[in-house]
């Protein structure tokens, strides 16, 4: 599998290499699936990934946006995406809707004939085993939509908290003796990435 997970986006330029390294195409013939985490009145949440997107050569009409009402992107269709793009939101609504338009399903089989997913803030998070912890600590994000299942998307066995920062140190230390999986504290302008058997932090 191929994935992508980052704190705060392609800003970087290593960040945004490897992404392209990743997908192994011209940014101008790139084909993008962008899902948002946050609600649908939220524009600023769709505005930072385009602009970003557009600012590596990615021609902004090759940018498709998932709306979470749409119940009718077949497998087939997600393989044309050259990515799939998560952005960052509410943790707990983004993980209910995919599992709600059983849009993680597709992603699965997506991910499985090689599409390559690029995970932000909440979109990183919901790839790994659980999403419990982004509802813990002083940045923790509410659970507005009641979710009861937490299981993440299994991408990866790590969980992403991302916006790390020292200070946020011992709390994290203290999710990591809560649960038995691995919990990578990732700052801004860093990312995780996995491309098969290879996982290395990018910074």
């Amino acid at each position: 599998m191929k994935l992508l997970l980052t704190s705060s986006g392609l800003g970087d330029q290593k960040i945004s290499q490897e992404f392209l390294n990743l997908v192994g195409k011209p940014a101008s013939d790139i084909l993008i699936l962008l899902i948002s985490g946050a609600m649908e009145k939220e524009r600023l949440y769709l505005e930072r990934p385009i602009k970003e997107l557009c600012d590596l050569g990615i021609k902004e009409e090759n940018i498709s946006i998932y709306k979470q009402n749409n119940t009718s992107l077949t497998d087939a269709e997600m393989m044309d995406f050259d990515a799939i793009y998560l952005g960052g939101g509410n943790t707990f609504y983004l993980l209910k809707k995919l599992k709600e338009k059983k849009f993680s399903q597709k992603l699965k089989a997506y991910m499985k004939k090689g599409g390559v997913y690029v995970g932000v803030s909440a979109g990183s998070i919901v790839a790994g085993p659980d999403i419990e912890s982004a509802g813990w600590g002083t940045d923790a994000d509410e659970n507005s939509v009641n979710l009861k299942e937490t299981t993440g998307l299994n991408l990866t066995d790590i969980v992403v908290f991302p916006h790390f920062t020292d200070k946020l140190k011992t709390e994290v230390n203290g999710f990591r003796k809560k649960v038995k999986y691995q919990i990578l504290g990732l700052p801004d302008g860093q990312a995780l990435l996995i491309n098969g058997n290879e996982s290395r932090l990018i910074k």
